[in-house]
């Protein structure tokens, strides 16, 4: 079998990618032929070529059970079981996959939309094409000194590993500090100890933990409240002058 013949298969079920288990850890599964069969009717995407094989990506429509060879995972999990590379281009087959899940129709005219390149679609009926969508990213850091301010989705609705508290023992951070966290820690308890030690609150989204913003105003710490859009830049920069006045104090 020569180099070229070796496939990297990507294979999704729905946010779960289909992950080998190896003597090192996981890889996605590299082989001459799919790990698991694919019906001729599967449209199997042209990703890249990753380490001088190419890659290709599907999507199924079933779960693949835990083996002694395979697992499934999260494809964010999954950045902590394979390589970088490897990761990055399963990355890339998923929005591949996402924009061929919605772009099967013709926006202009209803029809089925025919692929005719990795990236392109188009109608045969009005000729109308169609090319995956790019939405900007961007990512702001905010430091205070060796410090750097970290969110967490308020939709997560489970609680975090039993020794989290633990896990926040960093230089500079000692037991004390963490005191008020006890298991199971939840977001709403991490969003009150980011409480304690703020100057301030904003309330950054129309819908917030009603328990965190009772929390956050009996704090005694200031709080702007939400604003909309178009009054948020100027709230924000009065705010933050309230919150300088009164460290100065």
């Amino acid at each position: 079998m020569s180099k070229l013949t070796t496939t990297w298969w990507i294979i999704f079920y729905k946010d779960q990618l289909l992950l080998k288990k190896t003597d090192n850890g996981f890889s996605i599964p590299c082989a001459g032929q799919p790990p698991i069969h694919i019906s001729p009717e599967t449209n199997i995407h042209e990703i890249c070529m990753l380490d001088g094989h190419p890659c290709k990506a599907i999507t199924i429509d079933y779960p693949v059970e835990e083996s002694d060879k395979y697992m499934m995972t999260g494809l964010r999990a999954s950045y902590d079981f394979i390589p970088l590379k490897q990761y990055q281009t399963a990355g890339k087959a998923a929005e591949i996959l996402h924009w061929d899940r919605n772009s099967r129709f013709c926006p202009a005219c209803g029809t089925t939309m025919e692929q005719k390149a990795p990236i392109m679609k188009r109608c045969p009926k009005c000729g109308n094409e169609m090319y995956p969508s790019i939405s900007t990213a961007i990512l702001v850091l905010i430091r205070k000194e060796d410090k750097l301010l970290l969110v967490h989705a308020r939709n997560f609705k489970g609680t975090f590993n039993n020794d989290f508290a633990s896990k926040l023992m960093l230089k500079g951070i000692n037991k004390k500090d963490v005191a008020t966290l006890k298991d199971p820690v939840d977001y709403a308890t991490l969003c009150k100890l980011a409480v304690d030690y703020s100057d301030g609150i904003v309330q950054n989204s129309e819908h917030v933990n009603e328990d965190v913003m009772n929390y956050a105003r009996q704090s005694g710490k200031l709080v702007l409240d939400y604003q909309a859009p178009d009054a948020l830049a100027d709230a924000c920069n009065s705010f933050y002058d309230q919150v300088w006045e009164a460290e100065q104090k």
